[in-house]
């Protein structure tokens, strides 16, 4: 495990090609990374490939949920925004569709991603509906007297992450 610029890197057995790398990632490569000398922490990854969490999700339990099309990396407590979900205010909603789980185990950090992320579930409650900011386009051809303007603004729901088990 290695730490550049606020992020912390879970190195498996697989490395990514430079392009899904950032450019700190890509200078300090040429170091053996996974030489035994250099990894101070154990951690368990049940992932073949490297990967980057932000810093401030490295220690606390959290999952990457996808939901309407859209994935976010929640913890407990955490609202997100996502498109409108079909549950009234304050009732309960399921996310079953889990990327990634990572958390704490016997002071090991511990991430479960493919099937054994998938038998985790995510629960929230809805906190509210609203609508976006509106979105204006605009199309115009000159010297023909065309010209449209559309707008539209998204519904969303407002969840509140209870718990990720």
């Amino acid at each position: 495990m290695s730490q550049e610029n606020d992020v912390t890197v879970f190195e498996g057995n697989n490395e990514l090609s430079d392009a899904d790398m950032t450019d700190n990632e890509v200078a300090g490569s040429n170091s053996n990374a996974n030489s035994k000398e250099d990894q101070g922490d154990s951690v368990v990854v049940e992932s073949k490939q490297k990967f980057a969490v932000p810093e401030k999700f490295a220690s606390d339990k959290y999952a990457i949920i996808k939901a309407k099309g859209k994935q976010f990396i929640v913890r407990e407590g955490v609202r997100i925004v996502t498109d409108r979900i079909n549950v009234e205010e304050g009732q309960a909603v399921s996310f079953d569709d889990v990327l990634l789980v990572s958390g704490v185990e016997n002071g090991k950090t511990v991430v479960r991603k493919g099937e054994a992320a998938l038998a985790s579930s995510i629960s929230g409650t809805v906190v509210e509906h609203k609508r976006g900011k509106k979105i204006v386009s605009y199309k115009k051809k000159r010297r023909h007297g065309y010209e449209r303007k559309v707008g539209h603004r998204s519904d969303l729901s407002v969840v509140l992450i209870d718990k990720i088990a």
